[in-house]
């Protein structure tokens, strides 16, 4: 038992010194779109941050915590997450399959079942596969393209994005799928700009000006100009990072021993410490300065 207790304090010490490490990384570039968007913070401009892929959930979450903290008590900001990325440049209908675990352990699966939009399917008979505790799968078919999921997730979601968003992601090339994503936004009735902890770019390509204005007239922040963003692995952040979903937006994943579930946890805390002194930093710098009380 002591052995056991021994083991899972030696593993959530060595997942907290790797949370540190790679949640630091975030600081720097954190602290440039800060300084860029500063006036829309003072101006509490900002009704929701809104995450456009799975690679961005943990930089949303930084600057998410640290606009709140600056906004303090005055207004409350949303944080919302949407499936975006490549994605929404590909227009092929929905179709996934998944075991009954997964079906059985996640609520929107379990939704999409119970509404009948899942069918059985046997493996074959000379599969591998056939000799798994499963013995098929289930399929999830829908006509829909990606910017339909999305488009109808974003209108359910209407009331928490507000009139302003601003979109963050961890990295851009051209800009493109964030261009999409604006677009489905101002269908249902919201403005936005977007943050980028990073690009694809080099030093030695023709320099883009900081922000960076996209052909389609996006603005976009830059937090690194010619280096990749500051990224986690799929296993920090607690979702199927990768794959469609098929509901506009990332869906959890089951953490599958104590590692797992702590790196989810702790990255999420991290994120958070972070957003909290980088909201310090920016009252100190006077960049976002306290906003003198009303008198009574």
């Amino acid at each position: 038992m002591e052995e056991s207790v021994l083991t899972e304090a030696q593993t959530l010490k060595r997942v907290e010194d790797e949370i540190r490490f790679l949640i630091a990384r975030f600081e720097k570039p954190a602290k440039r779109i800060l300084e860029f968007i500063a006036p829309q913070i003072r101006d509490r401009a900002y009704d929701s941050v809104l995450s456009d892929d799975s690679g961005g959930r943990i930089h949303t979450l930084v600057l998410g915590q640290a606009i709140q903290d600056l906004y303090g008590a005055d207004k409350r900001l949303n944080v919302v997450f949407v499936q975006g990325g490549r994605l929404l440049k590909r227009d092929a209908p929905f179709e996934r399959s998944y075991s009954s675990s997964m079906v059985k352990n996640n609520p929107l699966l379990r939704a999409a079942f119970e509404a009948g939009e899942m069918t059985w399917e046997p493996y074959p008979f000379d599969s591998d596969r056939a000799l798994e505790e499963d013995d098929g799968e289930y399929v999830l078919k829908r006509a829909t393209t990606h910017a339909d999921e999305v488009r109808a997730y974003l209108h359910r979601m209407r009331a928490r994005l507000g009139r302003r968003t601003l979109v963050v992601t961890e990295e851009i090339d051209g800009g493109a799928s964030i261009d999409i994503l604006v677009g489905l936004l101002r269908e249902v009735g919201v403005s936005a700009e977007a943050a980028s902890f990073g690009t694809t770019w080099y030093e030695s390509d023709v320099e883009e000006p900081n922000p960076y204005v996209t052909k389609e007239g996006t603005v976009i922040y830059l937090g690194n100009q010619f280096n990749n963003g500051p990224t986690l692995d799929s296993e920090h952040l607690g979702i199927w990072e990768e794959k469609r979903s098929g509901f506009g937006h990332p869906i959890a994943k089951r953490a599958r021993n104590f590692e797992d579930r702590m790196k989810v946890i702790l990255a999420r805390d991290a994120a958070k410490e972070l957003g909290h002194r980088l909201a310090d930093w920016c009252r100190t710098e006077g960049i976002v300065p306290l906003r003198k009380q009303k008198d009574a």
